[in-house]
């Protein structure tokens, strides 16, 4: 059996580069890309987060409030979830499993649109959006009558080894990661635990995490699967997106 993976782009989101790397001088603006994968298993397509609800690039105040003035989505109803999956040739009806790696808007924003699809998002993040209501979670990004699992702990996908849900807690109190075994090695992706290369390479908390401690703990497991061979690939580093290895599906 051999696993696909399709790296998609949906829009991205005009920052500070110092949310992520806080030492950087304020004013230092980065573009960071919202990211969508689609992982191609025997035994059914999944999903990898949804992006930005596409409403939100022509109104992004009225959806996220003051948090879009220092976040600002850049992008069109083109960079919605649905037209960059039928780019990369896949419908809505191809979906069997969701994993939103977090339920932060630039993570679930897109879910209304999988309603066929098995949602699979740790228990600690079910418990917490609820409550955070306006602090990059948004009930209109994912409080519908959804497919939600709730999973915690590692979680083997089609038990089979081949793709793995990781809890990496800190950014969020549920945030995960997955691991494939692919053809051509071991490929981990991050989700928001680690952001940009440089936050790995330098143990470098972002402004963004509720939890620092948990959060040098998942980037030090990250940085043992880098040095074991696996291609790490993170939540929002537009540096990677020209050198992803050629494996890869670029969309």
């Amino acid at each position: 059996m051999t696993v696909k993976l399709h790296a998609i782009r949906v829009g991205v989101v005009e920052m500070d580069r110092s949310v992520f790397l806080p030492a950087t001088p304020k004013g230092v603006r980065i573009d960071a890309p919202g990211l969508v994968f689609v992982i191609q298993h025997p035994q059914g397509n999944v999903v990898v987060d949804t992006g930005i609800d596409p409403q939100v690039y022509a109104d992004p105040v009225t959806y996220w409030g003051g948090l879009a003035r220092a976040l600002v989505p850049k992008g069109d109803e083109g960079d919605g979830l649905l037209p960059r999956l039928e780019e990369a040739g896949f419908s809505p009806d191809d979906v069997k499993l969701v994993v939103n790696t977090h339920l932060h808007m630039d993570h679930a924003g897109c879910n209304r649109f999988l309603p066929r699809a098995t949602f699979l998002v740790h228990r600690a993040e079910m418990e917490i959006a609820p409550e955070m209501e306006g602090n990059g979670y948004y009930r209109s990004d994912w409080d519908y009558p959804l497919s939600y699992r709730q999973v915690d702990g590692e979680t083997d996908l089609f038990d089979d080894g081949l793709v793995k849900l990781v809890p990496l807690p800190g950014h969020t109190p549920g945030s995960m990661g997955l691991v494939l075994k692919m053809s051509g090695g071991v490929v981990v992706l991050s989700g928001d635990s680690c952001p940009l290369a440089d936050n790995l390479a330098g143990r470098i908390v972002a402004r963004t995490d509720k939890d620092p401690e948990n959060s040098l703990r998942s980037m030090e497991w990250l940085a043992a699967r880098q040095q074991e061979g696996a291609s790490v690939i993170f939540g929002h580093d537009n540096g990677q997106w020209p050198v992803l290895p050629a494996e890869f599906t670029l969309s």
